[in-house]
């Protein structure tokens, strides 16, 4: 915790030549801490998926291929060639490779409102496609 809080102090003292001052400073000085807790948030997320993985993995009982983990990666594939090639794109690039909104929208050439509106359509689609394959509760 004390490592994020430095470095909140240090991403807001070297972006301050670039604070514009359209917004109150106790906003931006927020937006940062947001965005370094977000990144904080996926980092351990990432990490614990892997830890999963490396014990789910180690299971000595199992050595084939664990046919529901194989059955819930055919599902999502389904869903996910179900989706256009813009929704695709979207949530490839946001959920699958970590980027920000702003750097999709930049990527594309799409306005960040784009962006959130195809990441929630995306989401949406494959919840439905999982819902009706009865598997949306799966991990």
């Amino acid at each position: 915790m004390d490592d994020l809080v430095q470095e909140v102090f240090i991403r807001a003292w070297k972006g301050l030549p670039r604070f514009r001052g359209s917004a109150q400073f106790s906003t931006w000085l927020y937006r940062i801490c947001w965005n370094l807790a977000s990144d904080q948030r996926r980092r351990c997320a990432r990490q614990h998926s892997q830890t999963q993985n490396l014990v789910l993995g180690s299971d000595i009982a199992h050595p084939g291929p664990d046919l529901m983990h194989l059955h819930y990666q055919q599902a999502l594939q389904q869903s996910m060639a179900q989706l256009s090639p813009e929704h695709r794109m979207v949530l490839i690039l946001h959920d699958l490779e970590d980027l920000p909104q702003k750097e999709i929208a930049e990527i594309l050439g799409i306005p960040v409102g784009t962006v959130k509106s195809r990441l929630f359509h995306a989401r949406a689609t494959i919840r439905q496609h999982l819902l009706q394959l009865e598997i949306a509760g799966a991990p």
